[in-house]
């Protein structure tokens, strides 16, 4: 978790992310009117892998902090 509380770059504030990569499959149910009926499994069976060693701006996508190690 970074311990700051805006871009150092652009000073926004709404937030940073980490990039992660994803394999595997999932299914999106559908109701028979065409709505989307509930997923919240949908993404059960996919594995997500940390892709960065840095943090992102969400507003700018420049580094702006190092990833911890996670375990």
């Amino acid at each position: 978790m970074l311990k700051i509380k805006e871009c150092p770059y652009c000073h926004s504030d709404i937030g940073y992310y980490e990039k992660y990569r994803y394999s595997g499959e999932g299914i999106i149910r559908y109701n028979f009117d065409g709505n989307l009926a509930e997923n919240g499994d949908m993404y059960d069976s996919v594995l997500a892998k940390l892709k960065s060693k840095y943090y992102y701006c969400l507003n700018c996508d420049k580094k702006i902090g190092k990833v911890e190690d996670k375990q």
